[in-house]
């Protein structure tokens, strides 16, 4: 398989169990903003100091936690040296503290968005799809062991990490009406922290902030389509 290399950056980026206590409130149009945005954390975990991370159990979902995402962001090019931008997010949101006790198996109190996105920089062209689903019935969700992060058939799913005890190797695809990714990811380092030992404050307000570790500058090789045409 001819490679498509990330040449400078690419990261899968853990924002895990973060909830803000002073976020704005949620405008009633559906975006990524109203999906997170709210300034009521009552009972909810919130980020307040510190935890040590535990491996592979935090890579999951933390449901105690109002809101919380997964994503990753690259750049890659063909051996041709066309350049592209890649980008997926997973956002989880608890639409209230505790599940229903509804007996359908549609009940949840779990909101899922998947937003991925391609840049053709050659092209000077952009292209970008989201999704919604409640958290029932399989449709969206976290697994951590072994990792799995979907939302309908885009996924990212961990990979063999080629030998690499403390690396950490995922498979990424989605296929949307302009674009389809299909790479895959290897760090080649540990994640990293960041804030105070992973606490991440996003203002003075206690709670207002996240758990936030990411694996930085990974290696990357797939398919890459882009109006039909092929990258590889």
């Amino acid at each position: 398989m001819r490679r498509l290399w990330v040449p400078l950056i690419a990261g899968l980026i853990f924002t895990i169990f973060g909830c803000s206590s002073s976020a704005p409130p949620a405008p009633a149009s559906l975006s990524v903003k109203a999906f997170l945005g709210s300034d009521d954390a009552a009972g909810f975990s919130q980020a307040l100091h510190p935890v040590e991370f535990n491996f592979p159990r935090d890579h999951g979902a933390h449901p105690d936690f109002r809101n919380e995402w997964w994503y990753v962001t690259g750049n890659v090019e063909d051996p041709a040296g066309r350049r592209f931008g890649f980008q997926f997010t997973l956002f989880r949101n608890a639409l209230s503290p505790k599940p229903p006790t509804h007996p359908s198996r549609w009940a949840t109190n779990q909101a899922w968005l998947a937003h991925v996105a391609v840049t053709d920089v050659s092209a000077e062209k952009f292209y970008s799809d989201e999704r919604f689903a409640r958290g029932a019935v399989g449709l969206a969700g976290v697994d951590h062991e072994p990792f799995t992060a979907w939302l309908e058939d885009w996924q990212m799913a961990a990979a063999p990490a080629d030998g690499c005890a403390v690396c950490f190797a995922v498979r990424l695809t989605a296929v949307s009406d302009a674009f389809s990714l299909d790479l895959n990811l290897q760090s080649r380092r540990p994640a990293v922290q960041h804030g105070d030992s992973g606490l991440s404050p996003k203002s003075e307000t206690p709670g207002n902030a996240s758990y936030y570790y990411s694996f930085t500058r990974m290696k990357a090789e797939g398919n890459l389509t882009v109006n039909d045409n092929n990258y590889r």
